[in-house]
């Protein structure tokens, strides 16, 4: 009986305090998210959501959610910036949004790797030995995340490797 009467009691709160109930319109709630960003958990979509709000690329807003047992308790929704009309825009933007642009013959370890045969340990030793600086550039790696990524010189590279294109055998 209270349990009925509790309902009732927020139902007639909730109609004074004009409260409303359920994400506001054009949001998306994280289960949306999860499956827009093929996501396995909501903390996961949670995560990525907050990080795009950070960077000023969704919008945050908090609503009132009512569970099964007539309790209320809150929640965010996001949508795309102003600007932005769909998350695959702001996908888009997070992804280029700033990144630098690799200059012609510079390549990250791990890709001189799989274009040459050889493995990252023997790259890195190689430019230990040598003394061979990297620079860094701003790339995108990761989900729609840009990164301080370490790029090598190919040419000066391959004079000390004396190495020529690897070609896998299939």
């Amino acid at each position: 009986m209270t349990s009925r009467l509790h309902k009732l009691a927020d139902r007639i709160c909730e109609q004074l305090r004009g409260d409303k109930l359920g994400k506001p319109a054009g949001f998306y709630d994280l289960q949306e998210l999860c499956r827009f960003w093929g996501m396995q958990t909501t903390s996961a979509a949670s995560s990525r959501a907050k990080m795009l709000t950070l960077r000023g690329l969704m919008v945050r807003q908090a609503y009132k959610t009512g569970g099964s047992s007539g309790r209320h308790f809150w929640a965010y929704a996001y949508r795309p910036a102003p600007g932005l009309k769909s998350l695959a825009a702001v996908d888009e933007k997070a992804r280029t949004s700033g990144a630098d642009k690799v200059p012609k013959g510079w390549m990250p370890a791990t890709d001189f790797c799989k274009a040459y045969g050889f493995s990252v340990q023997a790259f890195m030793q190689m430019t230990y030995r040598h003394r061979i600086k990297p620079r860094v550039f701003k790339v995108c790696r990761g989900i729609n995340q840009v990164k301080p990524v370490y790029h090598y010189k190919v040419s000066e590279m391959l004079k000390f490797y004396g190495a020529r294109a690897y070609r896998r055998r299939s």
